[in-house]
């Protein structure tokens, strides 16, 4: 008896030493009660069994004195250490299994999130949920969900998660394993000319915020504390290079007004997209999962930054930015245009509402409408490229691969993988003074 209880809670151990390993910690975590309330409950369970145990574990038999009652006690309580220590091997087997192919599984690890922008339903902190989430976005294509609707097409298979173009060059160093630490790291853009303009896109690293917001969260509508939130800004200005009370940030509404520095505000101050000729100026274009956008003209020296979600995308926002800048003396043949971390086609699945306003705004647009499991996802940047190239854009002067936020929990925020308890990005851009 006492042997079956050890064996039982070693094995409870045994699965806690394996969420350890591999990095999914965090998911319990974020259960209710935390990693002290999983813990105490395996040690509950292990307890009732030994108590089970004690007191015979012989259910309706618990009267019989014979000899061949005991017999067939013995037999069934055999029967349970056997499960058990081939349940411990199983485990142990899945888990050398996994460290032999290198593979963590906290990289393998999904979960199912909201399907609309941030008014969508709660993320789901489910293991499960999570395993059934990286089945899609790391082997998307495998099947086309019924009733997706004839001329589809089908997710293409990314090569990695980690999938940003080659001219987004990633700059600094660290490593998110279990809590996100570690130097700033920025994505810069090739296309946009670093002589002339400061630029880019930081990870989540290098911050002082905590939790879900950990750790370089830079808005302070998400209910971080505000000095935490000043304080990442001012590291990334000094990491960037750029004064931080020259920032200037988006107060976003899915929408497509964009203002010029410089104009007096609209009423009420609320903008999508910013525009700007004045040197030392940065602009800051928040987001997290819908896609910061920064433009730049070195000819004329203007630039501009937004937030564009699905809404935004589909308004076009980013049409509006250019031309607001070509008000301010850019030309659309000459603007860079850089498109920050943001959520992939693999995660952003879609309702038939949404998939209605994108065909109705763009049409059949190769790419633009793919096949899920369940739902169809929508490429927001095929669209967005599309607006950018009918705003007279040149197809060159995009820069539309970054990274999937969702994909990527060790790099980026992502409102659909965390909910409203989580933190946000920024894209940034500034002509050099």
């Amino acid at each position: 008896m006492v042997v079956f209880a050890a064996r039982l809670l070693s094995l409870a151990h045994l699965r806690d030493d394996d969420a350890v390993a591999h990095g999914h910690l965090h998911a319990v975590d974020r259960r209710a009660g935390g990693r002290g309330e999983h813990v105490a409950r395996r040690d509950r369970l292990a307890a009732a069994v030994f108590v089970d145990l004690r007191d015979g574990d012989v259910g309706d038999h618990a009267g019989d004195a014979d000899v061949g009652g005991r017999a067939a006690q013995r037999q069934r309580l055999d029967a349970r250490v056997a499960a058990v220590d081939e349940e411990v091997r199983r485990q142990r087997a899945i888990r050398v299994g996994a460290v032999r192919v290198g593979g963590s599984r906290a990289r393998r690890r999904g979960e199912r999130g909201p399907c609309g922008d941030e008014d969508g339903e709660d993320a789901v902190a489910s293991v499960h949920a999570r395993q059934r989430q990286q089945a899609r976005c790391r082997r998307p294509g495998r099947r086309v969900a019924r009733g997706c609707g004839a001329g589809v097409s089908r997710l293409p298979r990314p090569a990695r998660a980690r999938c940003h173009t080659p001219a987004l060059a990633r700059a600094g160093r660290g490593r998110y394993n279990g809590r996100v630490t570690g130097d700033i790291r920025v994505l810069r853009s090739a296309l946009i000319d670093s002589e002339r303009f400061v630029h880019g896109f930081p990870e989540r690293t290098g911050g002082v915020s905590t939790g879900a917001r950990a750790s370089l969260n830079l808005g302070y509508r998400w209910g971080d504390d505000r000095a935490a939130v000043d304080e990442n800004r001012r590291r990334l200005a000094a990491h960037a290079g750029y004064d931080p009370d020259a920032l200037v940030v988006t107060k976003h509404v899915h929408g497509t007004r964009v203002w010029r520095v410089g104009e007096p505000l609209p009423d009420p101050p609320e903008f999508d997209g910013l525009v700007s000729d004045r040197p030392g100026v940065v602009l800051g274009a928040f987001a997290a999962d819908c896609i910061p956008i920064v433009f730049a003209d070195p000819h004329a020296g203007v630039c501009g930054a937004c937030h564009a979600g699905w809404r935004g995308t589909v308004a076009g926002v980013a049409r509006e930015v250019v031309r607001r800048m070509c008000e301010a003396g850019a030309a659309a043949a000459h603007i860079r245009v850089a498109l920050g971390p943001s959520i992939g086609p693999c995660c952003f699945e879609v309702g038939d509402e949404v998939v209605d306003q994108f065909v109705a705004a763009f049409g059949d647009l190769p790419g633009l409408v793919v096949a899920g499991p369940r739902k169809r996802h929508i490429d927001l940047r095929i669209a967005t490229r599309a607006v950018l190239e009918a705003a007279g854009v040149r197809p060159d002067h995009i820069d539309d691969a970054p990274p999937c936020t969702r994909c990527e929990p060790d790099r980026f925020f992502s409102y659909r993988r965390d909910g409203r308890g989580g933190g946000c990005h920024m894209g940034f851009i500034g002509l050099r003074a």
